[in-house]
């Protein structure tokens, strides 16, 4: 279990790491900011604008907050909490505190771990905190590198005219001296545009009849100077459905993401969690 949980932690810090080679340099801007000076941009240029945003990253600091409910035939579920995570790019090394707690049928549970990822030599040493344990492995550099230099790549690529197939064409306004870039589908009309996209043969694998019936809405504020992510949230307005008897509402979804800070972070593994060397 402890092994499962460190490589699913550890893809996080991959993804979180990505993300600092994505962006450049800059603090979180000020929501008192002036939209005057803004130029007017379509979707697709700001696209262009935050892809050529890529240089002189130090580091990343974020938050992620999800809130969430479902109900199940009178049967409430739920799951909230936070996700905090810091990355410096050079030297390769980051952290990941993840503060989750659940109910399901009356019964409470919390998920509270803390991983951190640092280079030492040719190898990528992961201290994993879960269940008040910490345990350690250690991997080859190139082994989480070479999947960083990948997805940033493909990042990079983005075609907003590919993007719009699926999320349909960008609304840009301006807010709070920002740009903010909403997008929106359906589950409906996304799984038929994959359908006839490269990735049809892959889905031709999956059951996708239970795929519920929703509307599903990105809105990305970007700092008007830097072009650098300031916010995001995703919102998922879901049908009721009915499995094999049972109704099921989702009666709350609230997802966001924070980018507090494009600078480097200082990362020290604890004394505590060397031990489990």
């Amino acid at each position: 279990m402890k092994r499962n949980v460190t490589k699913v932690l550890s893809v996080l810090l991959v993804l979180v790491m990505a993300m600092s080679l994505m962006a450049c340099g800059s603090k979180k801007s000020d929501d008192k900011k002036s939209n005057k000076n803004l130029a007017s941009l379509t979707a697709e240029e700001l696209v262009n604008k935050v892809s050529e945003a890529t240089t002189d990253v130090k580091g990343i600091s974020s938050k992620i907050t999800l809130d969430a409910a479902v109900s199940a035939s009178g049967m409430d579920m739920s799951v909230s909490g936070t996700v905090e995570s810091k990355a410096n790019v050079d030297p390769a090394e980051s952290y990941v505190k993840v503060d989750l707690s659940s109910n399901a049928l009356g019964e409470d549970r919390n998920v509270n771990s803390e991983v951190y990822m640092v280079q030492n030599d040719d190898k990528i040493d992961t201290y994993t905190l879960y269940d008040g344990e910490w345990s350690y492995e250690s991997a080859d550099l190139s082994e989480y590198t070479d999947s960083i230099t990948d997805l940033v790549s493909q990042l990079q690529s983005i075609d907003y005219k590919e993007v719009s197939k699926y999320f349909g064409e960008g609304k840009v306004e301006k807010k709070n001296g920002n740009y903010q870039l909403t997008m929106s589908t359906s589950t409906e009309d996304l799984l038929n545009n994959l359908e006839a996209s490269e990735f049809g043969d892959k889905l031709k694998s999956m059951d996708l009849s239970m795929v519920p019936m929703a509307t599903i809405t990105v809105k990305v504020v970007f700092d008007g100077e830097t072009y650098l992510p300031v916010s995001a949230k995703v919102g998922f307005d879901m049908d009721k459905i009915t499995y094999e008897g049972i109704e099921i509402e989702l009666t709350k979804f609230d997802f966001g993401i924070d980018f507090t800070s494009y600078d480097a972070v200082d990362i020290k593994v604890p004394d505590e969690a060397l031990a489990a060397k």
